[in-house]
């Protein structure tokens, strides 16, 4: 059995995926080439994430996901997590304007590092 949207397979047996909240299947339906996912939104906010999930599910979109954790929380040595959702070409002209005003309300480390120390940054008449 396999879960329609995050295609995780699971043994004979099961019926739901707990993690997606959804039946599963017992096989996918082919997808053609031309409608292949299409990367709608990216970022490192668990919150924006599960907004962005949640405005996908409440429209019946199904979604593909990938969570990875690939570089560095404030240059720390903390991994943390960057999330980056997928939708069918077809319903990609539907599913960007729901996830469009969800923003990634984190800073990048990066981000976070030139602003800290950017001189210019600094507020007026602090002479450090």
């Amino acid at each position: 059995m396999i879960c329609p949207v995050c295609h995780a397979e699971f043994r004979a047996g099961y019926t739901h995926c707990p993690d997606c909240d959804v039946d599963l299947v017992s096989s996918l339906p082919m997808v053609p080439e031309d409608d292949a996912p299409a990367l709608i939104w990216r970022g490192s906010d668990p919150v924006s994430f599960s907004r962005v999930l949640d405005v996908l599910s409440e429209a019946g979109i199904n979604c593909d996901v990938q969570a990875k954790r690939d570089h560095l929380a404030f240059e720390l040595g903390m991994p943390r997590p960057f999330y980056e959702v997928r939708v069918l070409r077809s319903r990609g002209d539907e599913a960007l304007p729901l996830v469009s005003p969800i923003g990634d309300s984190l800073p990048l480390a990066s981000q976070l590092h030139n602003f800290m120390t950017d001189p210019a940054d600094d507020p007026p008449g602090d002479d450090r």
